[in-house]
């Protein structure tokens, strides 16, 4: 891993409130990272896939909504943990639910942690040392 690997985060959200939320969050922390949105799973895949396969310098921490039309945050995670070049993302989910259930299904997939959308601040507190400190994995087969 080089100095030139970048760190930024790509937000995985339907909603332009809770988008909003996310990046007043971020500016009101003080976190200097690059915010990429998509609004569906479909969309965000192809963005990791196309950054993977070009061997970009950029790696994502990725926040994820479980709740999503179409493509739900668990059917996307799947895909990232199925995909050989993807599989070690690091990956928060930022979701609505409390359900056990969905805790439970989202840490089987070795997210990185799991926050309501209610707990924004904690995330932040959390993410904010945790982006400036940490060598994100390279992606499988990028030399």
């Amino acid at each position: 891993m080089s100095d030139r690997t970048k760190v930024a985060f790509l937000l995985v959200e339907d909603s332009a409130i809770d988008v909003e939320v996310f990046e007043r969050a971020i500016r009101r922390h003080e976190i200097q990272r690059t915010v990429h949105v998509r609004e569906n799973a479909v969309d965000a895949l192809s963005l990791l896939r196309t950054h993977s396969q070009a061997g970009s310098s950029e790696r994502f921490i990725v926040f994820l909504d479980l709740n999503m039309p179409a493509a739900s945050g668990h059917d996307l995670l799947a895909e990232i943990r199925n995909d050989p070049q993807l599989c070690n993302s690091i990956v928060f989910v930022l979701t609505s639910s409390d359900l056990e259930s969905d805790v439970r299904k989202a840490y089987e997939k070795n997210v990185a942690g799991y926050f309501t959308k209610d707990r924004i601040d904690d995330l932040m507190r959390t993410i904010k040392p945790f982006s400036e400190s940490v060598l994100p994995p390279p992606f499988s087969g990028y030399r």
